[in-house]
């Protein structure tokens, strides 16, 4: 059984995931991906991001270097619109 298969995600939800270009947390926001969440990534690396999304369309996104408070404010604010 594989992760997704075991993974239970609530309708309707909404995933924020930071770094979620590439490595483990484009791993994650894929996972959710394919459970039927929304997901929004927000990376710092802006090439990767679109290349994230062009392989998920589905996906929401924008470069943002969460490291920095206002940016990371932000990135919440615009993944919950």
């Amino acid at each position: 059984m594989s992760i997704t298969q075991r993974l239970q995600v609530p309708e309707g939800l909404n995933v924020l995931v930071t770094g979620g270009a590439a490595g483990i947390g484009a791993a994650i926001a894929a996972g959710f991906l394919e459970t039927g969440a929304r997901v929004y990534v927000c990376d710092i690396d802006a090439q990767a991001l679109a290349a994230f999304q062009a392989r998920h369309p589905g996906c929401l996104g924008a470069a943002a270097d969460v490291g920095r408070e206002d940016a990371a404010a932000q990135a919440v604010h615009e993944a919950a619109r």
